[in-house]
């Protein structure tokens, strides 16, 4: 189960699989491990994808794990951009979604003026750092085109 920081909305899966309400869709869609928060420990980085959800068409989000006194702790959650964004998420097509150094990177994509149908053809890449309550943006490079192999959305 994935229970936002903010809002008591709880997102439930079992096996694997989204069982919430029958008008929404959830997906696991990757998980990286690392030591986030530096503290020596790895923290569990899981994206999860929501379609047809009350907020956007599309919502992926980010849930990071600790653990304390040996169960898993929920660090921290925010959205991976704005409506109809969305994390390029499938690692064998060479998208960022790991953390090095103590940073979260991951490949945002994103609409700008003129795409088609609202749909995202470009994406930044970007590094967030935990400032000890929260992840922060710390870097975010210039647009670049999605390539059409990575394209997952439209």
């Amino acid at each position: 189960m994935f229970t936002r920081q903010k809002g008591a909305e709880a997102i439930q899966f079992r096996d694997g699989k989204y069982v919430g309400e029958s008008n929404l869709n959830y997906f696991l869609m990757r998980i990286a491990y690392g030591d986030i928060t530096g503290d020596g420990n790895e923290e569990a980085i899981i994206l999860l994808r929501g379609q047809n959800t009350p907020v956007s068409r599309t919502l992926d989000e980010i849930f990071i794990y600790g653990q304390k006194n040996g169960r898993a702790s929920l660090l921290a959650n925010f959205e991976g951009g704005k409506r109809g964004d969305y994390i390029l998420s499938i690692s064998r097509l060479g998208s960022n979604f790991k953390v090095e150094n103590n940073v979260l990177v991951i490949d945002q994509a994103t609409a700008v003026e003129g795409d088609n149908n609202c749909i995202p053809t470009r994406y930044y890449t970007i590094k967030y750092c935990w400032n000890g309550s929260q992840m922060v943006e710390a870097e975010r490079t210039d647009l670049k085109s999605i390539p059409e192999n990575m394209r997952e959305i439209g």
